[in-house]
């Protein structure tokens, strides 16, 4: 049995089926539609080798796939990759806003948010640098990223106010996995 039931957790689908049966559960992203996404893969210990490779296969024709020993990862995987492309999507949303409210017209402000993070994304996992490094790569001092990376960082609240909607979601699905 293979879910991609968000919440759902193993042992309810264990004790709404009659006898047991091998189970894996998945949490694919959005990005799986165009073959990019990331799916987290658990299973209970019924399941065979055989049926592993299967699962992987199915999920890897969509993205990239990690396998956890912990049904409990898949909640945090929920929160980071299962919600995060909506995280990025409202990211681009607002630099596009402000774009437009700076005066470029909205079809120039998207094809520039657009193609500035579709090509920081290609450059990152096609360099050997953490983000972090590229990050300061870019701000230098007394430059415009600077300006703009230490409004962001300003008593960290850019950093606190990712943890607490990490920590939202996380919670959410922990919540919905009880039901």
């Amino acid at each position: 049995f293979l879910s991609i039931i968000a919440g759902k957790k193993i042992n309810f689908i264990k004790e709404n089926l009659q006898n047991p049966h091998q189970i894996i559960r998945a949490m694919p992203n959005m990005p799986a539609f165009v073959e990019k996404g990331i799916t987290c893969l658990v299973s209970n210990n019924l399941t065979t080798k055989k049926n592993i490779i299967i699962a992987r296969k199915l999920f890897k024709s969509v993205g990239k796939i990690i396998w956890s020993d912990r049904e409990s990862d898949i909640d945090k995987v929920t929160a980071i990759s299962g919600s995060g492309p909506a995280y990025f999507f409202l990211f681009l949303e607002y630099l596009i806003f402000e774009a437009v409210r700076l005066g470029l017209k909205k079809k120039v402000a998207e094809e520039l948010v657009y193609q500035t993070a579709y090509g920081s994304i290609d450059l990152l996992l096609k360099s050997n640098k953490s983000a972090k490094e590229l990050r300061k790569r870019i701000a230098v001092k007394g430059g415009t990223t600077e300006a703009a990376i230490n409004i962001f960082e300003k008593k960290l609240q850019f950093k606190k106010i990712i943890g607490q909607a990490l920590n939202a979601a996380y919670n959410r699905s922990k919540m919905l996995g009880n039901n």
